[in-house]
């Protein structure tokens, strides 16, 4: 099912737009609580000093989409999961097939991370993150994966990635912060892993 859908949005973009849109309006009938199962796992779990998290609304779309200007080309090497002109980040905002969080920094505001699930109306949960430039290594990506486990649990299901295997960053942040229930290798050198919280 995974290689079915990758396939479907890399090599037919147009079909791909029509899926997003039903799978969307699908999704707000399956996952009614999806605001209220972020909002409440970024509640319960402890805080990360100097950083605070919160959902992407729709008029945030200018200053995330900023903030991926300003990230170095290399640090957007595995993260191309969509477009990140105002645009297309207002109008996956608004869409019932994402979760989408920031991550500010508590001194100056400035988004400084973002990650997202994107929901499909099976059950299929997939999580993508990538932490700003300057703030590595302050547990930002831990919290993303135990974040979106926690909501994916929420919500009735596992959560999925799609990570490189030259990816050995996210790898070990992703093994160190959930629970990896399956792991099934996928085309280009890709591993599909099925996640949950770590007890």
């Amino acid at each position: 099912m995974t290689g079915i859908i990758v396939k479907v949005k890399h090599r037919f973009p147009a079909l791909w737009s029509i899926v997003e849109s039903v799978n969307g309006g699908l999704c707000r009938l399956r996952y009614p609580r999806r605001r209220e199962a972020a909002d409440e796992a970024i509640a319960s779990l402890p805080p990360v000093e100097g950083y605070a998290w919160s959902r992407v609304e729709p008029e945030d779309a200018e200053a995330l989409s900023r903030f991926f200007t300003r990230q170095k080309e290399e640090r957007l090497t595995y993260f191309r999961p969509h477009r990140f002109d105002p645009a297309t980040l207002r109008r996956m905002a608004r869409s019932g097939g994402f979760v989408m969080l920031k991550v500010t920094a508590a001194t100056s505001g400035e988004i400084v991370g973002y990650h997202f699930l994107r929901l499909f109306f099976n059950g299929t949960i997939f999580h993508g993150l990538i932490v700003g430039e300057g703030h590595e290594g302050h547990g930002l990506g831990t919290q993303m994966w135990r974040l979106g486990a926690a909501i994916a649990e929420s919500l009735g299901s596992d959560m999925e990635a799609t990570i490189s295997e030259a990816n050995a960053a996210s790898l070990t942040s992703c093994r160190n912060a959930v629970e990896v229930v399956e792991t099934t290798p996928i085309a280009d050198g890709y591993l599909h892993l099925r996640l949950r919280p770590r007890r």
